[in-house]
């Protein structure tokens, strides 16, 4: 659990989250009928909202780029 305190404006600071890819399956009620993780890159985002969430895995996607 992270319980670091706030960060200040205009300053950052890096984190490590740990996820289970567990976590990222999804359910293939379709054709496997049952969990499944497709192949691939993962990316996770935090962001103020979803619209902002959506721009930085694109940000990332297209430009190759590591965003903090």
């Amino acid at each position: 659990m992270y319980s670091a305190g706030a960060v200040a404006a205009g300053e950052s600071e890096t984190i490590t989250i740990l996820v289970d890819k567990r976590d990222l399956a999804s359910y293939d009620a379709y054709g496997a009928g049952t969990y499944i993780l497709d192949a691939g890159e993962y990316y996770l985002t935090v962001a103020t909202d979803a619209h902002n969430a959506v721009n930085n895995t694109l940000f990332i996607k297209l430009s190759g780029e590591k965003r903090n």
